[in-house]
């Protein structure tokens, strides 16, 4: 490259840092969404009091999920985050913009090493593209996109030293494309498809790389095959086996039933969709789940993608060893992009944009590359940085992408925004109406969740998730028995359904029908014995039971696997109370207390526990003053009253005893209070 073209790198990367950056600044303001809370905030294996060895071989999902997923690279990287940030998401938003940069950049470099020549543009055209794409939002703005960012970086400096460690290069290189292809397979599963771009070089399908001999590129090769099958060797021991990829459900993988040679031409149809986005990325889709997607074999677009795929593949491995720039670029895009492809075996979803965020690094360098070759093909100037008018519209274009990426990452902004949009834009997937109507659920829109969740419902009838929250529904609007036996139905036909199970006991807590509700926690329990609502359920009945000595271990398991879990502080330190522990159910209750609990029932029993032992009479007494401001019970005010007799002030009682006669609390509750205030003091 001749110093003129040279001298324009730095800027160029200043200007790339920028266009992959600004798109995406509004994602500082973003929520956790969808798999987020899962991954990062409700996953032991990010939590930083988890040992960092448990951490660094926990599965990727949490349990009772097994989805066959191991990425220790994503899942310290959230660890991190929670014990820098803790769970501010704003924290986790800056770095997967922080590491799409530095994946641009990464790929910027590559590209100039690969193909230096006068000309800067297929490198800088490429990279602007890849920074901008809108293609590349849902991997950017969605915080457990972290995993395809990792990949992706890792794996483009991993191809980066290989290749200079197939030339004559120091041997340093030769350690570093060893240590990013160490960090790439730990970050996603997928990133083993760069193994078929050093194969396509071996081979002779890209054009064969002189200057280090054959022993040393031996030497390289060996290792990172090595360092591939030690991978596997890990995975198996974390997950208990090389593969380990759960069957998906129908709903999340509409392609999962299909034979191999009904399956190809399906995923055919759904990888040309994802291509065409990138080409024309206005009408994006977060999902596209059963029945939004419908595979079958004799749609002609999955025949006409199947050839074409087939086709241009074929071109690229014939056209790859005269090192045609563009047939680099397909090749690279095609093998990173196998393993998630359902070609080979159907894997958690049909189609995610985001699993587009590596390949596209690929196919947006053969696009490139055809562009500049069409241009010479009629004679048109070559874009240089010489003729900066040649720029025009390549600058415009990445202008316009940076707009619409910018308009995309502003649907991520929390779920109730994300899933509006999905469900707009997928209209039949099942799992984006039901989605939406959780979401209206937890904002007490209750005819909002329920046209949602018969529109799923109209879509597939026997859909267990949106089947429980249509039972949840009916039993916020009082027809309890409507819910039961639509729960009970869902349960029949899906008795696996954990969740299903755990709705089931606490219909029955509600109807006090302890014996029942003990039953269907335990059976909830056996399915998921990793999970904590039904422990918190099975402690639930054996208290409610009075059957104390049963309910602890119960709520001091449940305790341990969720100490933030605010809703069982109070029962467990009942629980703990009436089992003669009350030192213990003080410590419980003020860890409550510190957490912001402030449940009436919570604060009364534990003013009455203080008056009991005599303990902190003045906190007991403002506690038990905040539970009466809440709630008008007489159980309360009996605390109260009771505590100002004990700390000496008969007057401020008296007061309290005619202030709750006159508002209507009966004869059998003053007449007590009475008495008391006259008893001579002890």
């Amino acid at each position: 490259m001749d110093k003129a073209n040279r001298r324009w790198i730095p800027w160029l990367g200043v200007l790339l840092a920028a266009a992959a950056v600004i798109p995406f600044l509004s994602t500082l303001g973003h929520d956790f969404t969808w798999d987020d809370h899962t991954i990062i905030e409700r996953n032991p294996g990010t939590d930083p009091g988890t040992p960092l060895a448990e951490s660094l071989l926990a599965p990727y999902w949490p349990p009772p999920r097994e989805s066959g997923l191991y990425r220790p690279i994503p899942i310290l990287t959230y660890r991190l985050g929670r014990t820098l940030w803790g769970l501010h998401p704003a924290g986790f938003h800056a770095l997967n913009i922080l590491l799409h940069l530095l994946t641009t950049l990464a790929l910027f470099r590559l590209l100039l090493y690969l193909f230096s020549s006068k000309d800067l543009f297929p490198a800088a055209a490429a990279s602007f593209l890849f920074a901008v794409h809108p293609l590349h939002t849902e991997a950017i703005a969605g915080i457990v996109g972290t995993s395809e960012l990792w990949a992706a970086l890792w794996g483009i400096l991993a191809a980066f030293f290989w290749i200079r460690a197939s030339r004559k290069a120091p041997r340093y290189t030769l350690l570093l494309a060893w240590l990013c292809w160490i960090l790439a397979l730990a970050s996603k599963e997928s990133s083993a498809g760069w193994l078929l771009i050093g194969l396509a070089y071996r081979i002779g399908l890209l054009p064969r790389m002189e200057g280090s001999t054959i022993r040393s590129r031996r030497f390289l090769d060996t290792g990172m095959v090595l360092i591939f099958f030690g991978f596997l060797l890990l995975r198996a021991h974390v997950l208990g086996s090389i593969i380990g990829l759960s069957p998906p459900s129908l709903v999340d993988n509409p392609l999962v039933n299909l034979s191999l040679i009904e399956r190809i031409p399906a995923a055919a149809g759904l990888w040309l969709k994802g291509f065409f986005r990138l080409l024309w990325p206005f009408h994006l889709m977060p999902d596209a789940s059963f029945a939004q997607t419908r595979p079958a074999i004799t749609l002609p677009l999955d025949i006409i993608a199947t050839a074409l795929l087939l086709g241009i593949t074929l071109t690229a491995m014939f056209r790859g060893r005269r090192g045609e720039l563009w047939a680099w670029g397909w090749i690279a895009g095609i093998a990173t992009q196998s393993l998630t492809m359902n070609i080979l075996f159907p894997i958690g979803t049909c189609y995610a944009e985001r699993l587009f965020y590596t390949p596209s690094a690929g196919y947006l360098v053969a696009l490139v590359s055809l562009a500049a070759a069409a241009g010479r093909r009629f004679h048109l100037p070559t874009p240089t940085l010489r003729h900066p008018a040649l720029w025009i519209p390549v600058a415009g274009w990445v202008i316009l992408l940076g707009v619409l990426s910018h308009r995309q990452a502003r649907i991520w902004a929390d779920d109730l925004t994300l899933f509006q949009y999905a469900a707009r834009v997928a209209p039949k997937s099942v799992k984006a109406q039901t989605n939406l109507a959780v979401q209206e659920w937890h904002r007490e829109d209750l005819d909002a969740a329920e046209k949602s969740v018969r529109r799923a419902l109209e879509i597939k009838a026997d859909y267990p998730a949106a089947d429980l929250l249509m039972a949840r529904i009916e039993n916020k609007r009082g027809e309890q028995e409507g819910a039961l036996q639509r729960v009970r139905e869902t349960l029949a036909t899906e008795p696996q359904y954990m969740e299903g199970w755990v709705f089931l006991g606490g219909l029955y807590i509600e109807r006090d029908e302890l014996a029942e509700a003990l039953s269907a926690y335990t059976r909830a329990h056996q399915i998921d014995p990793g999970a904590i609502d039904p422990r918190v359920g099975i402690a639930s009945a054996y208290a409610g039971l009075k059957r104390w000595s049963e309910a602890l271990p119960w709520w001091e398991e449940a305790h341990r696997l969720d100490p933030g879990r605010q809703d069982l502080l109070y029962p467990y330190g009942v629980t703990l109370w009436r089992e003669g522990r009350p030192d213990e159910a003080q410590v419980i209750w003020r860890e409550a207390l510190a957490g912001g609990n402030r449940d009436p029932e919570m604060l009364n029993d534990f003013a009455w526990l203080l008056l009991e032992r005599k303990q902190d009479l003045e906190m007991a007494e403002g506690m038990a003053r905040e539970a009466v401001r809440e709630r008008d019970d007489p159980n309360f005010v009996d605390t109260l009253v009771r505590l100002l007799v004990a700390r000496g002030r008969a007057a401020a009682a008296d007061s309290l005893v005619r202030a709750a006669e006159s508002s209507g609390i009966g004869p059998e509750w003053t007449g007590r209070w009475k008495d008391l205030l006259t008893a001579p003091p002890r």
